[in-house]
């Protein structure tokens, strides 16, 4: 039984950003899940929370604030498509598209991946550099224990980068994300 299920998405510029269930930061720093350079956005600026209420967007105590269509907000905004986000200086839009599922459930199901060459954007897109940085390492083999010691970070963080990944790109195994890798560019057969 096919459902029809949102997809929430954020449009920067030519950019769409796919926004999955869970929480997105929004900022400068290199473990936001959307990474904006512009020097008016805070290294933690915002927060999207995705549920089963829809998309809500919240401020994380910025300097510069964020505006939906202009306004202020205040406390967590629900978000409609259309709406017009300012963080900072960055103008970006957020969509809801229709997306059909057989999951009937939110949050269920996989994404297929783009294939590459066949005009769609990159498969990676959806990730941060941090995040990209963790997927090439962990598709060239490393352990997540060399991986933490290498980004000077702890184990369990690689682990959630690694789940956060999966979730992101819809793939489960290792192998699933050396293909992906090689897809992307990340890797090159000999390695």
């Amino acid at each position: 039984m096919l459902l029809a299920v949102p997809a929430y998405v954020i449009r920067l510029g030519p950019q769409r950003i796919r926004l999955y269930p869970g929480v997105s930061r929004v900022g400068r720093d290199s473990l936001c899940e959307i990474q904006l350079t512009d020097e008016s956005v805070s290294r933690r600026h915002a927060t999207i929370r995705v549920d089963e209420e829809g998309a809500k967007l919240s401020d994380d105590a910025s300097r510069n604030g964020v505006r939906v269509n202009g306004e202020k907000i205040r406390g967590a905004h629900l978000l409609h498509d259309g709406d017009k986000i300012r963080v900072g200086t960055v103008e970006m839009q957020f969509e809801v598209e229709d997306e059909a599922t057989d999951a009937g459930l939110f949050g269920a199901g996989t994404r297929p991946l783009p294939r590459p060459g066949s005009g769609e954007p990159d498969p990676l897109a959806a990730l941060s550099p941090r995040e990209r940085e963790v997927l090439a390492r962990l598709a060239r083999g490393e352990a997540h224990r060399d991986i933490a010691e290498a980004l000077d970070v702890s184990t369990k963080t690689i682990e959630t980068y690694r789940a956060r990944i999966g979730e992101k790109l819809g793939v489960k195994g290792r192998a699933d994300l050396v293909r992906l890798a090689l897809q992307a560019g990340l890797l090159s057969p000999d390695r």
